[in-house]
């Protein structure tokens, strides 16, 4: 999907009609009405290889109606940016192909969402970027109310190592006292979890809040293993609580700035008792109403437009 609007006047916008031909080629078209605009924004929710075709195709468009004109780029999920060093011979730098392919398209920013690692940002161009501190302290508003203490009874739960950075800059920036790292036995030659544990040097109470925070949940195995490994060291401690009367020992809760969900919610929802993403990766989804229609009040869609305003 490519939204197009006008930069002087973002409120004339418009996405790109575009169809793809029975071959599989990308048959977009843009209003000539571009012609007389001096920027434009472009949001691009990239999903596919068609996806990255479609941004290609109506960048070229747009120049051909109006060559001299600024073109800004608003791409909230960065495609291969996982795969940002090379695991074996044979297997690709994917992230660095791709943001080789965005930087010749000459944009005169680029602007994106909780990006992988590092590597995705060093790699474009006039880049700008969103953290996952700066998105999830403004899209947890409920947390961020004055006097409400609110972050001081949080657990802060990075999934690994890798994620470990961005979870400490949220503590900060929230003012959160306690973070957690878990840690995943990965096969190397399959890539396979083998195993998930977690670490804490602190005594957990009563009524706390576990949040785990990270960028992407594919398929989610890796936040089910990550809430099993949290169960098995907290419910000795805390015990379960009074779940008949809606009172737990403790809440545990995700927040993934990127929600693909490739393999649905339903067992996620059965280890966190909230879930909440933005709508980066299904642009159709709003507030509680999830991509295929239904109403879940679990899963809270934050607007990517509200958050990169």
């Amino acid at each position: 999907m490519i939204l197009i609007s006008n930069r002087g006047n973002v409120s004339v916008s418009f996405p790109a009609d575009s169809k793809v031909l029975p071959g599989g080629e990308v048959h977009p078209y843009v209003d000539p009405a571009v012609a007389t605009w001096t920027a434009v924004n472009l949001t691009a929710h990239l999903k596919n290889g068609t996806d990255i075709m479609d941004l290609l195709m109506v960048t070229d468009a747009i120049r051909r109606l109006n060559p001299a004109i600024q073109i800004h780029l608003w791409m909230p999920y960065l495609p291969y940016a996982r795969q940002d060093r090379v695991p074996r011979p044979g297997e690709s730098l994917t992230i660095k192909p791709f943001c080789d392919l965005i930087n010749s398209q000459q944009y005169a920013t680029v602007s994106v969402l909780d990006v992988h690692s590092d590597t995705g940002l060093a790699l474009l161009d006039r880049v700008r970027h969103i953290s996952l501190p700066q998105v999830v302290a403004k899209a947890m508003t409920r947390r961020n109310e004055a006097n409400t203490g609110a972050w001081t009874n949080t657990v802060l739960v990075a999934p690994d190592a890798g994620a470990m950075k961005k979870t400490l800059e949220l503590a900060r920036m929230v003012g959160c006292p306690h973070v957690v790292c878990g840690f995943k036995d990965r096969d190397t030659a399959t890539g396979k979890i083998t195993g998930t544990r977690v670490d804490f040097n602190f005594e957990p109470r009563e009524g706390m809040n576990w949040l785990v925070v990270d960028d992407i949940c594919d398929g989610g195995y890796t936040f089910v293993e990550l809430a099993k490994a949290l169960r098995e060291k907290l419910d000795p401690i805390l015990g379960l609580g009074d779940l008949q009367n809606a009172k737990p020992a403790y809440t545990l809760e995700l927040w993934v700035t990127h929600g693909l969900f490739t393999k649905g919610y339903d067992e996620l929802k059965r280890h966190y008792s909230r879930i909440e993403t933005t709508n980066s990766w299904h642009p159709e989804a709003q507030y509680s109403q999830r991509p295929d229609g239904v109403t879940d009040q679990v899963i809270y869609w934050h607007s990517v437009q509200g958050i990169m305003a």
